[in-house]
């Protein structure tokens, strides 16, 4: 399945324990599921219909940054990330071109949501 180039429509979060441990973006019918996994900090993600998604119990984001910057925008890029250990802890995104503008890493277990910018003069 391909997330394409449709806009992002809705960011949930769910959270265990002051853990970040799921976030759905919701593409309208298609859903982009990123999860930490737990055991080795490794970061899982996978597209699915966003009708059977589950969201029982999840957090509303759209309105929070960075999502809210992006509600409505184009997906455009992802990349994965790895570590210098080998294992993918992190995805980059990009909506409505092609330079990354959100990162997700596993920290400690926990996804962590950061904004990616370009530097002064570039």
């Amino acid at each position: 399945m391909s997330l394409g180039q449709r806009p992002l429509r809705a960011v949930w979060r769910f959270e265990d324990e002051a853990c970040l441990g799921r976030i759905i973006l919701d593409f309208d019918p298609l859903s982009l599921v990123v999860s930490a996994a737990t055991d080795d900090d490794t970061i899982d993600f996978e597209a699915v219909h966003t009708a059977s998604s589950d969201k029982s119990g999840g957090i509303d984001a759209s309105g929070l940054l960075p999502w809210k910057d992006f509600i409505g925008v184009p997906f455009g890029w992802g990349w994965v990330t790895v570590n210098q250990q080998g294992y993918c802890d992190g995805l980059m995104l990009s909506f409505g071109g092609i330079l990354p503008q959100v990162v997700l890493n596993v920290v400690a277990s926990s996804l962590r949501v950061g904004k990616v910018g370009a530097v002064s003069g570039h």
